[in-house]
């Protein structure tokens, strides 16, 4: 159950981050309603967006794809379930004065979505699902589900492409992400190189006593 303990909170609250502002559902939205810990990886993203055709997947509120634009990407595509998702999405391009191109915000079932689009078309992808496990019980389905929406995104995404690829379950570390990511290349038939790992932003310090602690872990992937 989710209710305020002390003191009224706000319907929302704007922030800034490196000069883009971004609305913040503190009611409704997912988690504490803005991902902190994704900052440093938005510009990572960005430095690389520009004049390529995009694919932003599970956008959410398109805080990523909102980097892009600043950035200059030359088409984008937001995709997400969630048609709140996407109004929040929409706040955000209004609140920084961007217009949005055709399709570039589209409900759809990512998964479905990655299995019929076009291959070629896209060369940057970025995959940010929400947390496939929080349980031991369900760890090999989430693996199934990591390793196909990679294997798809591998498959289809244009030669010299750029895959931007996270995981952000707590019981996948990066060790493992990393075989994912492998079994996912190979059954792809690409060759991929990995550009840098990624991770959460430097105020996420870690203990070193609590493995499940560096949940957010990603793979900057260059596809040949």
């Amino acid at each position: 159950m989710q209710q305020v303990l002390y003191g009224e909170v706000p319907e929302e609250v704007i922030v800034e981050e490196y000069g883009l502002k971004y609305a913040v559902d503190l009611h409704g939205g997912q988690k504490t309603g803005f991902f902190l810990d994704q900052r440093e990886n938005r510009q990572i993203i960005a430095r690389h967006a520009a004049g390529r055709t995009a694919l932003n997947c599970y956008c959410y509120s398109a805080t990523m794809g909102l980097c892009m634009r600043n950035a200059g990407v030359q088409t984008l595509h937001n995709v997400d379930l969630s048609e709140g998702a996407l109004q929040l999405a929409a706040r955000n391009y209004s609140l920084n004065e961007v217009v949005p191109g055709e399709d570039e915000f589209l409900a759809a079932d990512v998964k479905r979505f990655l299995g019929d689009m076009p291959a070629d078309h896209y060369d940057l992808i970025v995959l940010d699902p929400p947390k496939f496990t929080a349980s031991k019980r369900t760890i090999d389905a989430a693996i199934k589900g990591y390793k196909h929406i990679n294997m798809v995104a591998l498959k289809k995404i244009k030669s010299g492409g750029l895959l931007f690829t996270f995981s952000c379950s707590g019981l996948v570390d990066m060790e493992l992400f990393r075989k994912i990511i492998f079994y996912a290349a190979k059954d792809a038939g690409r060759d991929v190189r990995i550009v840098r790992p990624l991770s959460a932003d430097l105020d996420h310090s870690l203990s070193i006593y609590h493995r499940e602690n560096e949940y957010l872990k990603g793979l900057m992937l260059y596809v040949v």
